[in-house]
């Protein structure tokens, strides 16, 4: 009985994406191809939706273009770093901008986001993670 190879059969190599000039070229000639192919008894407002996505997508594809992106990877890396921005900056909006109001105990106040106490009353931020706080005057 032989023994079956368990190794796996290489993986084939990514296909190389296109590029965002070929992408355009292609977009022009699907916009050409549905006039082109409009028929008379044809819906005109069916190929109009076709053409202005054909023109919406070019003006994207543009847009990317002019700032120097080059492929589709690119984009998704665009994409990508955009919403972790995104994301970072909801917490920091939450953090620094969004009030929350001290918790009381006994005489003193603590911090709502560190649990430190605050160390002057009625201030604007927590001193020790800069939390905003929301005194309720």
């Amino acid at each position: 009985m032989k023994k079956q190879d368990k190794r796996k059969a290489p993986a084939e190599a990514p296909s190389k994406g296109m590029s965002i000039d070929a992408i355009l070229e292609r977009l022009a000639d699907l916009k050409d191809v549905a006039l082109f192919l409009q028929k008379p008894r044809d819906d005109p407002d069916i190929t109009e939706s076709r053409v202005t996505a054909c023109e919406a997508a070019t003006d994207i594809f543009t847009a990317l273009q002019d700032e120097g992106i080059k492929d589709p990877e690119q984009v998704r890396d665009l994409i990508h770093d955009y919403n972790a921005l995104a994301e970072q900056y909801q917490s920091l909006h939450q953090k620094y901008e969004v009030e929350d109001k001290p918790v009381r105990l006994g005489n003193t106040f603590i911090c709502p986001a560190c649990n430190r106490q605050i160390r002057q009353l009625y201030a604007a931020h927590c001193w020790s993670c800069g939390k905003r706080l929301g005194w309720g005057r």
